[in-house]
């Protein structure tokens, strides 16, 4: 876990990323339950351009 951040908060975080199609969620359907987040090329080409 993140230093200095709560689970409820770096959730909310990655939701509002995911909605503003900044990054994207894949959930397995497994035991015990594994999400992975990625980010989506273009808001990243988009960003990466800013750096």
């Amino acid at each position: 876990m993140i230093q200095g951040i709560t689970q409820k908060m770096l959730i909310q975080q990655l939701r509002e990323l995911e909605e503003d199609g900044i990054i994207i969620r894949k959930i397995y359907n497994q035991v015990p339950p594994k999400v992975e987040y990625s980010a989506t090329i273009e808001k990243y080409k988009k960003r990466s351009s800013f750096i």
